[in-house]
């Protein structure tokens, strides 16, 4: 079934109870989700986000069950739902029929689950959103461009695509980044990107901290190394990496105060297609190993001012944080 005539269903009040969005592609969920949400009167009141490891199994069934407020639309949504208890699964199969029929139980996921499934399948509906190919990817920048009166010619189309991985999530971050840069020009090239400077060095930032998180010493110098070619400073990624030690302190420490893992992670600031990883690297490094990673920038940035070789120093460093 197409999103269009999905929210056609809801236009026309003949929605199902419960849906399941299957998929990786946040971005295409996330939009999905944004046109719903503007189907509905008093979003405030009649649209929540629950994220399943973290839900309030009290609050959650309030929601669910009681009517919207001033709307014949309400929409709740449940976030990595393949972490949903299953005592909240049992409790939802025996209480389906309780659920109003103005309100829709929206669950999101990379995976449905063979518990799910079987709910869904007496309930709802799973609608799957497939990893895109190369031209429905650009069928989509074109859509988002023209919604800002621009367009990208195809060679830099193709620099975007390469400079990214053919990442849609990073795609359409650095997408949007590009309009914000161009401002009133139409047409978007190859010297935009250049420009901007499309920010792969931070998406490689994030892999070398997933690597030095596992303790791979030779996957961190690898990438160490790929940042160094590509014409990267020692001293931009020790930059990079002190920002990314800084927002696991930050998050840690919201974390610990009591704010919950995901609003700690939007609090923080951290890409959203990022976050996974990023609350695992809150787990990883206790307070003891980021005061010794700060500790260790500090004193490689002084060895390689003080005409310390940049390349040995930062392979030390690593070296040192790894062990």
């Amino acid at each position: 079934m197409k999103i269009d005539e999905i929210l056609e269903e809801f236009e026309n009040k003949n929605f199902a109870k419960i849906y399941f969005l299957e998929g990786e592609e946040e971005v295409f969920k996330n939009e999905f989700l944004q046109s719903l949400k503007k189907k509905i009167n008093y979003p405030d009141f009649n649209w929540s986000i629950h994220y399943a490891e973290e839900i309030d199994s009290k609050e959650f069934f309030h929601s669910l069950f009681s009517l919207p407020f001033l709307s014949q639309l309400k929409i709740i949504v449940i976030k990595n739902a393949e972490e949903l208890p299953s005592k909240i699964i049992t409790q939802l199969s025996k209480n389906t029929d309780k659920i109003p029929s103005t309100n829709c139980f929206i669950l999101s996921g990379s995976k449905i689950s063979a518990s799910l499934r079987q709910l869904i399948s007496k309930n709802g509906r799973v609608v799957i959103f497939r990893k895109p190919t190369r031209p429905q990817i650009k069928e989509w920048a074109a859509r988002r461009l023209k919604e800002d009166n621009k367009r990208i010619d195809s060679d830099a189309f193709s620099l975007l695509l390469e400079n990214t991985g053919a990442n849609f999530s990073l795609l359409a971050r650095e997408l949007d980044k590009l309009i914000a840069y161009a401002k009133d020009k139409e047409i978007i090239g190859l010297k935009d990107i250049k420009e901007v400077g499309i920010d792969i060095k931070t998406y490689d930032i994030f892999a070398l901290i997933d690597n030095i998180s596992k303790k791979n010493t030779h996957r961190s110098l690898n990438i160490l190394r790929m940042l160094l070619s590509g014409q990267t400073s020692p001293q931009q990624i020790i930059g990079m990496l002190r920002w990314q030690f800084a927002k696991l302190w930050e998050t840690k420490a919201l974390i610990l105060k009591g704010v919950n893992n995901y609003k700690a992670l939007e609090q923080a600031k951290i890409p959203y297609f990022k976050r996974n990883e990023f609350l695992a690297h809150t787990k990883a490094f206790s307070w003891e190993d980021l005061k010794t990673c700060f500790n260790l920038l500090l004193d490689t940035d002084i060895r390689i001012k003080r005409g310390g070789e940049p390349e040995l120093s930062m392979e030390l460093l690593l070296f040192r944080i790894t062990k």
